[in-house]
């Protein structure tokens, strides 16, 4: 997200990822995200989270998606 340019001009601090890309071939258990995600609980490292629509044509597929409060993170419009 920090990558996204703003319209309005401040100086953010950029967040660097850390861990590894996952692995096409041989993907993660859980959520395909988890070990790079900043926001993972233990429940994203065991269960692929649902695709469900969590504001009228906002669908997600994050197990956290109703704990984060700031607008688009994790959403695609459809």
């Amino acid at each position: 997200m920090s990558a996204i340019p703003s319209r309005i001009q401040r100086r953010r601090v950029k967040k660097i990822l850390t861990g590894e890309v996952a692995n096409p071939a041989n993907p993660p258990s859980g959520c395909y995200f988890h070990p790079r995600c900043t926001y993972a609980k233990e429940i994203c490292s065991v269960e692929d989270p649902p695709f469900e629509e969590i504001t009228p044509k906002h669908y997600v597929k994050c197990h956290r998606a109703r704990d984060l409060s700031s607008p688009g993170r994790y959403q695609i419009s459809m």
